[in-house]
Order: structure tokens, then C-alpha cells, then sequence
């Protein structure tokens, strides 16, 4: 089967979690024996994945003619009410080259299945299907999130934005043979827009398992100038991203003081691009270190000895949560953080609500080794679940392969 992936661009290297769902979903189809394109807003090249192994393609020279007018789009966009931090997830929606590129990829490599990766990249998926007749693709959206609801919880719209941003995705939905939700919540919240139930599929996000084999943070620690005797803390992502954000200044500003006051030798690490600089200024400045971007996300994680998830907003699955079970770490979080992952609490994981009880949970997780230890063997239990190769076999009955 061929399937084609339209996709934001920010996903080499896929270190944060839109971008590891994105490359995964495409590398582990293409090793279940389909040929998957994957399309990005890069106007150069796009990306082949056959048995695993991606490949770049140049698109021909005139494509590059098909030309559009970014700013003016962009101030559509804001009349609209998009934040402007959102605006890339749906400038597509009045790409002209990218629609261009996407017609061109389709009557080239003649796709069965088109797979919009948020509801601004459905518009290009439709016109890649009407350039291929008499026979059409199906076209699938994935909803990372709902974007309608997570929006307006991490910035600040009012209710004529929220209301074109929810008519915005019903109108690109209806587009749609099927989409894809990755929890029951973000299903009902669907349904309960007036999506049919029928046309909602539940397919969880996955982890790639084969990273998280044979793992040595030690060299880690002795790079980022950490102790080896420290209890490290982590937490991970786009950092700039509003949940994210305020997760990390919590995390800096809050917690680790409150364990520090407690008298515990206890280290934040912060793995990901634009990190607030607040965190590294606060009360407990000297023990927080962040790292920005790094190639090679599950190293970080085992220079951790538990990884804390103080997330406040924000929709769809915590893909952070799925990376540090794989790992093997004992995870405290809230339950805002664990939205939409069916772990058990007490047994998979531990949910905290506020400062001081995340700091109660980290304090066990020290004191009780045994009790840290079998949160991380039962979390590396959960996640097998989640391999991305039978993730990736949910999406191919989807398609009806």
C-alpha cells in the first residue's frame, strides 16, 4: 500500500512529541511492508520511508514557481482569531505551492491513503486526492489534539476565534473518510461537537521501544556537570509551548525549592529547545540544568532517577509520559498530565496535584528504593502496549489493508 503523510516541518530531528508520532507512524508502516511518503512545509524536498529507511527527494524545479503570499496568509489567519504562535499548524489551509506539491506527489506516486497530520494539513491531503481519478485515497486526519479546545487553554482568544477555530476543524473533518482520535477523551469531545461517532477511530500515540534498550545515562550526568550522586528529576519537550512552559516554571520555581528546603540533594533536568530562562534564575538556579534540543532523547532520560509531569493544560496524550515508562522511571504527575493514558495510579505511576504532594511523591521515590523501583518496572510493563510496530497495525486496519 502506498500512504502519504502531510506533516508540519519542525520534525527532524524528532525530539519533541508531534514530530516522534510523525516519523514513527512512517517509519514503522513502511516496515510493516508499506510505502509511505511523507510531505512536509519544506518547498525543497520530500521524504520517502520503504523497510525503515528514509530517503530525501528533490520535487521538480517549477514547482517552485506555484508561489504564495506568507504574511498576507498569516493576517488571515490572525482576522480569524489563530494566535500567531498556531498560525504555521494552518497556513496550509491557503498554500498554494503546498497544495501544488501535494498533487504533483500524488499523481507521481499514486497514493491509497492520505493522512493529514492536524486539521490546517487537511486542505492540501484534499486536493492530493482530487488530483488522483477515477480512483480517490481515503483521507485521514490524526488529532494530535483538539485543536479547538486546546487552543483557547494556552492562549488567549476570545469567544468569535473559538468559535471560528471549532469551525474551522469541523469544516476540515468533514473533508475526512475517518479520523483518528489518540484518547476516548479527545473521541467524546469530538462526538459531543457533532462529529459522528462512527467516523472517530481511538489510536493511541506509541513509543519506539528499540530506543530504550541497553541505556547508560552516566555519561550524561558527566557531560551536564550533574552529580553522580544526585537525584535527578526530569521533564521534557517543546518548552516554549504554553502547557510546557508553565510546567517547567513550576517545576524550577516551585518544586525543586520545595524539595531543597526539605534538605534533598535533588537535580531538575530540562531536555528540550527554549527553555524559559526563569528557570535557570530562580531559587534553585544552581541544580537546574537544561540542555535545548538534544539528538538522542533516551540517554537524557536514563541520566534521570524519576521524571515528574506538573503539566496544568494542554489535550490529546502525553507522549512524555509513554518515553519515561520506556525508560523505565518512576513518573509522578498530575492528573492533567496523565490525561488520556489508562495507567493505574499507585501501581504505574503516582498522581499529584499540587507542589508540595509532588515533592511528598519524589521524597518516597528517595527514601524508598523498592517502591521506585517496581513504579518502573510496572510503567516498563504498561508501555509494551504501545510499541509502535502494533500501533502502526491499528493504522493498516484502519485502512482496511
Amino acid at each position: 500500500m502506498k500512504v502519504c503523510i502531510i506533516s508540519r516541518g519542525d520534525i527532524f530531528p524528532p525530539n519533541h512529541g508531534a514530530a516522534a508520532k510523525i516519523v514513527n507512524t512512517a517509519k514503522y508502516l513502511s516496515r510493516l511492508g508499506d510505502e509511505v511518503v511523507l510531505l512536509t512545509d519544506d518547498p525543497k524536498t520530500y521524504h520517502v520511508f520503504y523497510g525503515g529507511v528514509r530517503r530525501e527527494e528533490a520535487y521538480p524545479a517549477w514547482l517552485a514557481k506555484v508561489g504564495f503570499d506568507a504574511p498576507a496568509i498569516r493576517k488571515r489567519l490572525c482576522r480569524m482569531g489563530v494566535p500567531p504562535e498556531d498560525a504555521f499548524l494552518y497556513q496550509p489551509m491557503f498554500d498554494r505551492n503546498f497544495w501544488a506539491r501535494a498533487a504533483w506527489a500524488a499523481r507521481r506516486h499514486r497514493f491509497r491513503v492520505i493522512q493529514a497530520e492536524f486539521p490546517g494539513y487537511v486542505m492540501p491531503a484534499y486536493v492530493a486526492k482530487n488530483a488522483l481519478v477515477p480512483r480517490r485515497p481515503m483521507v485521514v486526519l490524526v488529532e494530535h489534539n483538539v485543536e479547538f479546545l486546546r487552543i483557547p487553554q494556552s492562549s488567549q482568544v476570545d469567544r468569535r476565534a473559538e468559535r471560528n477555530l471549532r469551525r474551522i476543524e469541523k469544516a476540515m473533518i468533514a473533508l475526512c473518510n475517518r479520523v483518528v482520535a489518540v484518547s476516548p477523551v479527545d473521541q467524546a469531545s469530538l462526538v459531543s461537537a457533532g462529529v459522528p461517532r462512527r467516523k472517530v477511530a481511538v489510536i493511541p500515540h506509541g513509543v519506539d521501544l528499540e530506543n530504550y534498550r541497553g541505556l547508560d545515562g552516566a555519561g550524561v550526568r558527566e557531560r551536564l556537570g550533574v552529580p553522580a550522586a544526585a537525584f535527578v528529576i526530569v521533564y521534557h519537550g517543546v518548552l516554549h509551548y504554553g502547557p510546557n512552559r508553565d510546567a517547567a516554571l513550576w517545576l524550577a520555581q516551585e518544586i525543586l525549592p520545595e524539595l531543597l528546603r526539605r534538605g534533598r540533594d535533588v537535580w531538575l533536568l530540562l531536555v528540550g529547545m527554549n527553555a524559559p530562562a526563569e528557570c535557570t534564575a530562580g531559587p534553585a538556579a544552581g541544580r537546574v540544568v537544561t540542555t535545548g534540543a538534544v539528538p538522542n532523547l533516551p540517554a537524557h532520560l536514563a541520566a534521570a532517577d524519576a521524571a515528574v509531569v506538573p503539566l496544568r493544560g494542554g489535550g490529546g496524550t502525553r507522549m512524555k509520559i509513554l518515553e519515561y515508562f520506556a525508560a523505565g522511571l518512576p513518573v509522578v504527575s498530575t492528573p492533567k498530565g496523565a490525561e488520556g493514558i489508562p495507567a493505574t495510579p499507585g501501581r504505574d505511576l503516582v498522581l499529584a496535584s499540587t507542589a508540595g504532594a509532588i515533592a511528598d511523591a519524589v521524597c518516597r521515590m528517595m527514601d524508598d528504593h523498592a517502591h521506585a523501583r517496581a513504579l518502573g518496572e510496572a510503567a516498563r510493563r504498561f508501555v509494551e502496549r504501545y510499541d509502535w510496530l502494533e500501533i502502526c497495525r491499528q493504522y493498516q486496519e484502519l485502512y482496511g489493508k
